[in-house]
């Protein structure tokens, strides 16, 4: 299809490193850049409607799923292309603190996911990732905003130094400030870093109004010790898969934190003061995948586990 070659071209252009210690470019939303003659090349059809992105982020997936699409393939035979196809990312003001602008950004009824995505130089231990957002809309829509520190060489999440995970459903109508806090798998030293940004249509909304609004992300903190670090333990809950209680099999403990995600990266289960032996109810969540993260004192613990 012909989108395709759009995308490599567009995605080694959004790749290339920017320079600075751990600061987000264009963090703040202000500077963004016009893609439609290149879009309009590539499909040698006119847009009827403009697309936008901010400076230095790139909506892999959401021009993937646009591109693989039925929708777009009925326009082939067509001078112009008249659907909105990237209405869901656009530039939204005032911002934050006083900045001009921010991005305003859902899920649509064209593609229920938008996404961007950015990488950048990061050469620091940073303690945390922090940002402001607000939430406009009755829906359930979902906003998951990840940062990655690692090697210029990363393939995939997994391999990364450290991660720090925002999530949310729904939300404040006013700007709010969020902070995540890096959770590091390894001793090393990043020399990159790389911003995911999701947001999530509620697939039983009976309207595409909904939407978020994301401003000035941070890298922040001083440099975390290479002590702290992330074990994986396949055995801190069990049984696993579990049907409605777990038990906690982590007899170092002393009173840790724990978090549970779902497949989405939503948030379901938060918990304070967790020690060994204690049982989780776990009726409330749907049957599927999950992912427990821990934190007790200066080490973390994940596990991934599935309740049937």
């Amino acid at each position: 299809m012909k989108t395709l070659s759009t995308l490599v071209i567009l995605f080694a252009f959004s790749l290339s490193p920017a320079f600075g210690q751990c600061q987000i470019p264009n963090g703040s939303f202000e500077e963004w850049i016009d893609l439609t003659d290149s879009i309009e090349r590539e499909l040698a059809l006119e847009l009827l409607h403009p697309v936008e992105v901010p400076q230095g982020y790139f909506p892999l997936t959401r021009l993937v799923a646009i591109a693989l699409s039925d929708f777009i393939t009925d326009y082939f035979d067509r001078d112009t292309l008249d659907l909105p196809i990237f209405q869901s990312l656009q530039r939204y003001e005032p911002g934050a603190n006083g900045t001009v602008s921010a991005l305003r950004m859902a899920g649509d009824s064209l593609v229920a996911v938008s996404d961007l995505l950015q990488i950048f130089s990061c050469g620091d231990r940073s303690a945390s990732f922090t940002g402001y957002y607000k939430y406009h809309g009755s829906d359930a829509d979902s906003l998951m905003i990840i940062a990655l520190l690692h090697d210029s060489d990363i393939k995939q999440e997994s391999e990364a130094f450290a991660a720090a995970v925002f999530t949310t459903q729904g939300g404040p109508s006013e700007y709010t400030k969020f902070e995540a806090p890096f959770a590091y798998r390894s001793n090393e030293v990043p020399d990159s870093a790389t911003i995911l940004i999701f947001t999530f249509r509620d697939d039983s909304a009976t309207t595409d109004t909904s939407f978020f609004v994301i401003d000035e992300l941070k890298i922040e903190g001083g440099s975390v010790p290479v002590r702290e670090v992330v074990e994986r333990n396949d055995f801190l809950i069990h049984p696993n898969p579990v049907s409605e209680v777990a038990q906690i099999n982590a007899p170092h403990w002393q009173r840790a934190s724990l978090q549970i995600f779902n497949a989405n990266g939503m948030l379901m289960q938060s918990l304070e003061n967790v020690r060994h032996g204690q049982r989780l109810s776990l009726q409330s969540l749907p049957a599927g995948l999950y992912l427990m993260s821990a934190h007790d004192g200066d080490r973390r613990y994940i596990q991934k586990f599935v309740v049937r």
